[in-house]
């Protein structure tokens, strides 16, 4: 218990220089959003084109056929620039902790240099800092976009059909039981 609660006060800390970066960080958070709904949105799109246009081809079905690409362009874009300032905002908060890591060196007395090796001091800052990088630019953001798209994918199902929807929910947590015991 002692443990998770020491991990939970790391992780507010590390949390903690997310404030600087408040604007950032929502921002990409608002692309990662758009992304995923522009991903729900293609394959609508597609069935829509196929019930209603696929035998009879005319020039509405020709725009909605550049819409369907064009929305192929536009998520790529959007995730890039999402992926672009999340990776800003973990190289900044990289930066911060190397800054305060360098200043609390800077307090440390002779003594501890002495006993410490530099190699070892450089590399546990450079090792953790860049696991630290990882967390903000991959699995943090990871895990922010699988609930987005668990989300929208939920409420683009339930618009299409909710009865279906609801005897998906009703099984999920058995097919969620079944595959953590097949790990």
């Amino acid at each position: 218990m002692k443990n998770n609660a020491n991990q939970w006060r790391v992780f507010k800390r590390l949390m903690s220089y997310l404030k600087p970066y408040k604007f950032l960080t929502a921002l990409a958070l608002g692309l990662l959003l758009l992304t995923t709904v522009v991903k729900s949105l293609i394959p609508l799109i597609a069935s829509y084109f196929i019930d209603h246009f696929l035998t009879d081809m005319n020039q509405t079905a020709m725009l909605i056929l550049v819409g369907y690409y064009l929305m192929y362009v536009l998520q790529t874009l959007i995730q890039y620039f999402g992926n672009f300032f999340f990776a800003r905002v973990s190289y900044s908060i990289v930066r911060d902790i190397r800054r305060d890591a360098f200043a609390n060196m800077e307090k440390l007395g002779m003594a501890y240099f002495d006993k410490t090796p530099a190699g070892s001091i450089v590399s546990r800052i450079t090792n953790d800092t860049e696991a630290i990088s990882d967390m903000f630019s991959g699995l943090l953001s990871s895990f922010i976009s699988a609930i987005f798209i668990f989300s929208v994918t939920l409420l683009t199902m339930l618009k299409l059909n909710a009865t279906l929807t609801a005897w998906v929910l009703i099984f999920l947590p058995f097919f969620l039981c079944f595959a953590h015991q097949r790990q």
